[in-house]
């Protein structure tokens, strides 16, 4: 029987880079910001991964929380403490709606963290 091997994923700032996207070209702001989502869910997607392990490895979630911040902020170009926190934000909300089957916010305020999240909100005041 064959040992089932898990990779483990890594936060790099080669997540943040957006992805090829396919089809029509015809309207201009959608593959940047298609790219914009699916890299940033996949980041959010390692977070959380690497929130789980660090988890599992202390014992303390605040712990683990506060080191996935540092990290953030150490390794990711134009990350300051503020957007580490919304990156792990995002994917805490990530973990939560696979556990349970739904987000723990309501609609408008999942969609402000994801611009946060993603730098791509100007100004709340706009809103």
């Amino acid at each position: 029987m064959k040992k089932r091997i898990q990779a483990q994923a890594v936060v790099s700032p080669s997540s943040l880079a957006p992805l090829p996207w396919k089809g029509r070209a015809s309207i201009a702001s959608r593959p940047k910001a298609k790219a914009v989502e699916n890299g940033l869910l996949r980041l959010c997607h390692e977070i959380a991964g690497s929130l789980l392990r660090r988890r599992l490895e202390s014992g303390d979630p605040v712990r683990a929380v506060r080191e996935m911040r540092r990290e953030l902020t150490r390794h990711l170009p134009d990350c300051d403490e503020a957007r580490a926190g919304w990156l792990v934000d995002l994917a805490l909300e990530l973990l939560h709606v696979k556990a349970r089957g739904q987000f723990k916010r309501n609609a408008l305020e999942l969609s402000e963290l994801i611009a946060r999240a993603a730098n791509q909100l100007r100004d709340v005041a706009d809103n």
